[in-house]
């Protein structure tokens, strides 16, 4: 089959700015494989360690939508799979000269934008009224599915397959998987270690009286607990709050996916373009595909092994806020997302000790 152009709208997207033909860890490495994607990785880790908290403590869905709030991860859960598929036939697919991977970072950008303004812009609030429920609800449901299902598989998929594409040197490889795999590392830390220690400015207090108030020695009212003694927030205030963050986060993401882009390139696919004859093969049905897998029982260990590593993650990223929260009062003997986010910063922070040896032992 003759290469000739065949990768369509692709093939009119602007070239990559690596120009060497052996990967340099500056620019390609610490640019485009540590500093883009760490910040592209910024949103998705948030979203994991605190859409839930916002739900609950800021909307109050648990309140009035419990069920919502309970299934909405669960039935999402086949739209998950079905974009995962899509975006790996997709990739599988593409033939464009640059990239199998590449193009598909610029098509999330569109999806995750637009997820992100549903899940925090688009949502209407009002606290003086119920009618906001029902939209409130239809914008998240489509905001949580277009990100979790199609905006971070489209994203990640290509994300994760630039490191087999960039080049045949084992050596060059081996440093930007290395580099690759810290920038899941840094992002997560962002959400994990500084952010706690600033959650009072996403979920604000409520001074309007509301509660019994907690003052300092000075007599100063910091804020007003309820009768089990846990801090009240002023949804409205932190609704305002985390809509200014989220579009903060949405031109971050933008200019990360952007460096991502320009500043890596995918040596072997241009490779296999760049060959006068192909052999073709009809891919193989997802059926016939799923049944050779599981045939292969090693194959069958790293799923069960990488699924309960995730598993294990995410109740750790979803509940650690709650924990901490719920767990240690602060001086004052109260309950506060304030206090529980410093803990919370602090625990990952020692967590996070090991990992950083681990990584330096492994990188030689």
């Amino acid at each position: 089959m003759s290469k000739s152009d065949s990768g369509g709208f692709f093939d009119k997207l602007p070239p990559t700015l690596i120009k060497k033909n052996n990967v340099t860890l500056i620019p390609e490495g610490a640019i485009g494989y540590l500093l883009g994607p760490t910040l592209a990785l910024l949103a998705n880790s948030v979203l994991s360690n605190y859409f839930n908290k916002y739900m609950s403590d800021v909307l109050h869905i648990n309140n009035w939508a419990s069920a919502f709030f309970t299934w909405l991860p669960v039935v999402s859960v086949i739209f998950v799979v079905i974009g995962n598929i899509l975006v790996g036939k997709l990739m599988d697919n593409s033939k464009s000269k640059n990239g199998k991977a590449r193009p598909l970072l610029l098509l999330s950008l569109p999806i995750s934008l637009l997820a992100l303004l549903f899940l925090f812009v688009f949502s209407p609030y009002n606290a003086n009224s119920d009618s906001w429920h029902v939209g409130a609800l239809v914008c998240i449901a489509i905001g949580y599915n277009l990100w979790f299902a199609f905006a971070y598989p489209m994203y990640y998929t290509p994300h994760a397959g630039l490191v087999s594409l960039s080049t045949r040197n084992s050596k060059d490889r081996g440093l930007l998987a290395t580099i690759s795999n810290a920038t899941m590392l840094a992002a997560m830390g962002f959400s994990s270690m500084f952010l706690p220690f600033f959650l009072n400015l996403l979920f604000v207090y409520d001074m309007s009286g509301a509660g019994t108030p907690v003052t300092n020695d000075a007599g100063k009212v910091l804020y007003y607990v309820d009768e089990a003694g846990a801090a009240i927030y002023d949804a409205q205030a932190s609704y305002s709050h985390w809509k200014i963050f989220v579009i903060a986060l949405i031109i971050i993401t933008f200019v990360g996916v952007m460096i991502e882009y320009f500043f890596t390139r995918e040596r072997i696919t241009e490779e296999s373009m760049g060959s006068e004859e192909t052999e073709t093969k009809a891919a193989l049905p997802i059926g016939e595909q799923a049944k050779i897998c599981f045939k292969d029982r090693y194959w069958v260990i790293m799923m069960v092994f990488f699924f309960l590593y995730q598993f294990g993650g995410m109740i750790k990223n979803v509940s650690q806020n709650y924990f901490c929260t719920a767990m240690f009062a602060d001086s004052m003997g109260n309950y506060t997302v304030a206090y529980g986010g410093q803990l919370q910063g602090t625990l990952a922070i020692i967590g996070a000790i090991p990992t950083a040896i681990g990584m330096v032992i492994a990188l030689p």
